[in-house]
């Protein structure tokens, strides 16, 4: 889960979970700057809004660099939970008091959780989320191709979670259908996490070319841009 809020609220949160979006390829290129946004130029404003507000004792902690007590490789929905009002996901909303927050989460609950326990975790995220008035955006998740009947629940939990959406009415970020036409599904080589695009070495997951955007995580950077620019459009939020 990332949560971001626009300058006029009181802080710039950056809330996240499990390891696809815990990884340091997940937002945090945009936040130090280190981005090419290629045609996609129109998003400029987007990154600065949600770059410009320092988040902690460090002046580079941002929405999108800031590093999170609620991101944990390997959590699942269960783990997000935990503690009633204590759990990670209210630590940061009432840390960070987002106006938004893009909620990405079911990889590891496919290896492991059913699927109406899925459904229910996601739906009790979602409603403390909305307690606490922010609007939260739901994203799919990647293809879990680390065996076929990885895949198969994969691809059930990403119907849950477009049904929990159009059920709440809730803005979708549909990342699965946006990495079906990349090479490998966009998943990297271990089947499991998305791809970022190298050059010269360099891990770059914020580079928005014809390149680039070959990559799981490169595409995930670029959809995350369009929702919160978006959803800044949709409140009609100030500059």
């Amino acid at each position: 889960m990332l949560g971001a809020c626009p300058t006029w609220r009181r802080s710039v949160p950056a809330s996240r979970c499990d390891s696809i979006t815990e990884s340091g390829s997940f937002a945090q290129d945009i936040g130090h700057g280190w981005f090419e946004l290629g045609a996609y130029a129109s998003l400029q404003p987007t990154v600065q809004r949600f770059s410009r507000r320092r988040l902690g004792p460090n002046a580079d902690d941002n929405s999108f660099s800031r590093a999170s007590a609620a991101a944990t490789a390997g959590w699942t929905t269960e783990d997000l939970l935990q503690g009633g009002d204590a759990c990670p996901v209210e630590r940061e909303l009432r840390a960070l008091r987002p106006a938004f927050a893009v909620v990405m989460i079911g990889t590891n609950d496919v290896e492991r959780v059913p699927a109406d326990a899925y459904e229910r975790n996601l739906r009790e995220i979602l409603r403390r989320v909305e307690a606490r008035s922010v609007v939260a955006a739901v994203s799919t998740i990647p293809d879990h191709l680390g065996t076929a009947e990885f895949t198969a629940r994969s691809r059930e939990f990403n119907a849950i979670i477009r049904r929990v959406a159009a059920e709440l009415h809730l803005p979708l970020l549909d990342y699965h259908a946006a990495m079906s036409t990349l090479p490998h599904a966009g998943i990297s080589d271990d089947n499991v996490h998305p791809s970022s695009f190298v050059e010269n070495g360099d891990t770059r997951a914020a580079v928005f070319t014809p390149a680039g955007l070959r990559h799981g995580y490169n595409v995930r950077n670029l959809t995350l841009l369009i929702m919160l620019e978006r959803l800044v459009e949709a409140v009609g939020a100030p500059g």
